[in-house]
């Protein structure tokens, strides 16, 4: 194999191991409480792959909702939000987005991006693909498409009972545009012919 080739496989594979792993970037159990501060939410780091946050509410004695942030680098989307985990049956849950570095207002829901009850709804529950829902136009909000690069806030609460609860994001990269990836292929058909 040429040395273009070999560079190029071993950035595929390095490329490869990077977005197939799936971190736990968040365990309240260990890591301590997420933020209850809805102007000073818990900053996440988050990498490809997948992007594991696992916490718990409760609204005794006092309130407790989690706010988190994190951002998506350049070059990558949100392409996937996994209910991971649920220790509630027949109850629901609030989980909403904000583009930025908090919530803004919590009594003034206009400047969420999305926000949707979760846990009893088929297609909410623990295992569901949650981004499509936070997509739909039905909900409140709704946006088109993956989520970009920037930053983001999610906001977490239950106000019935304690509640474990758990999400695996996952980031993946921007998929180029065909004619992007058409004229690379073409690039690398005349590198090849040389």
């Amino acid at each position: 194999m040429n040395r273009t080739i070999k560079s190029a496989f071993a950035i595929g594979v390095a490329f490869a191991a990077a977005t197939a792993t799936a971190d736990i970037r968040w365990d309240e159990d260990i890591d301590g409480d997420l933020s209850s501060d809805n102007f000073n939410p818990t900053l996440l780091s988050f990498g490809p792959g997948s992007n594991m946050v696992f916490g718990d509410t409760s609204p005794n004695p006092n309130l407790d909702p989690d706010y988190f942030t994190f951002e998506i680098p350049a070059g990558y989307e949100l392409s996937s939000v996994i209910f991971e985990e649920y220790d509630r049956v027949n109850e629901q849950s609030f989980f909403a987005v904000e583009i930025g570095t908090q919530i803004t207002d919590l009594g003034d829901p206009s400047g969420l991006l999305s926000a949707l009850l979760i846990g009893s709804v088929p297609g909410t529950m623990q295992g569901d693909e949650l981004l499509d829902d936070l997509q739909n136009p039905n909900v409140f909000g709704g946006f088109m498409g993956n989520l970009g690069p920037g930053t983001y806030t999610f906001w977490f609460q239950e106000t019935g009972v304690e509640t474990n609860y758990g999400f695996d994001f996952v980031l993946k990269p921007i998929p180029a545009p065909a004619s992007a990836a058409v004229l690379a292929g073409g690039l690398l058909f005349v590198r090849r012919r040389r």
